[in-house]
């Protein structure tokens, strides 16, 4: 674009234009548009082409961003600033920047990019060449704190099931219970001949009762010399009373079916055990993600 009109000058303009306001002080909320009207007058008698912009392209819209004003005219400007998500940096202002510089009543209008380009190459502030015009307009933002309501900070359903699975995992969890038991079981299944001391939930210490007394009734021709094995079962937290239960068999084969039923269950509780302590590491993981978000 060419233009016959003297637009550079050795000292920096100052009456081409006015803007107004002169400054923003905006009161906003989170989650809230604000809208602003940004007027700029033509302050001289010839065309003057125009162009704004901020230092924060994603926070605010403009429309429009630039165009063309003829003398003494003057061009209304909106600025949206967008939705905030969270709190803001509200230590420096906003900052907005309008240039202007004069062209001819001729100029094609409808190529602003490429007057902008020759105007910009030119300018030269060092140089004391001055081809436009440019204010700058601060905004500051004063952003209320909103009380979070309870609706908006209530976790959905799953999310409630997984909090509550973890916290009772911090109070003496399933998996914590079985997997005490195992080590205290294992350590002590390797001596047949001494009590068996093994935190069994009520259903499996049942089954192992049943089992015994079986063993007892095949065994009841044994000879008296070789009832020697004892095994003590001790019932989980899960009874009432927390009370011992002794278990006297009589015949060292039935110590020995003991050993062996031990190891099978034992080992069914190491699995689950370990899949309990997988989930609840999974779970610890996504609520971590879950609160960091």
């Amino acid at each position: 674009m060419t233009a016959s009109v003297d637009y550079i000058r050795n000292e920096p303009w100052t009456d081409l234009f006015q803007v107004s306001p002169s400054q923003f002080n905006v009161s906003c909320e989170l989650e809230k548009e604000e809208f602003l009207q940004l007027n700029i007058i033509n302050g001289c008698d010839g065309c003057i082409a125009w162009k704004l912009k901020t230092n924060r392209p994603g926070r605010y819209m403009v429309s429009p961003k630039q165009g063309v004003i003829n003398g003494r005219q003057h061009q209304q400007c909106t600025v949206v600033l967008a939705k905030l998500k969270a709190m803001p940096d509200t230590s420096k202002p906003d900052k907005f920047l309008i240039q202007a510089t004069k062209i001819d009543g001729d100029a094609n209008k409808d190529d602003l990019s490429q007057l902008w380009k020759e105007r910009e190459s030119k300018h030269d502030k060092k140089r004391n060449i001055h081809a436009y015009q440019a204010v700058t307009i601060k905004c500051f933002l004063s952003v209320a704190k909103q009380s979070v309501s309870s609706d908006a900070t209530k976790p959905s359903d799953s999310l409630n099931i997984i909090d509550n699975y973890v916290c009772e995992s911090d109070h003496g969890s399933a998996s914590k219970s079985v997997m005490n038991a195992t080590v205290d079981s294992t350590a002590k299944s390797e001596a047949p001949s001494e009590a068996h001391s093994v935190a069994l939930t009520a259903e499996p210490m049942q089954n192992y009762m049943d089992s015994i007394k079986s063993c007892d009734e095949k065994d009841s021709t044994a000879s008296a010399s070789n009832r020697t094995a004892v095994v003590t079962d001790t019932a989980s937290k899960a009874t009432s009373d927390n009370a011992a239960i002794n278990i006297t068999s009589s015949s060292a084969p039935t110590a020995a079916a003991d050993s062996t039923y031990d190891a099978k269950t034992i080992e069914q509780w190491k699995r689950k055990a370990l899949e309990y302590d997988e989930l609840f590491q999974f779970t610890r993981k996504t609520l971590a993600q879950r609160d960091e978000l």
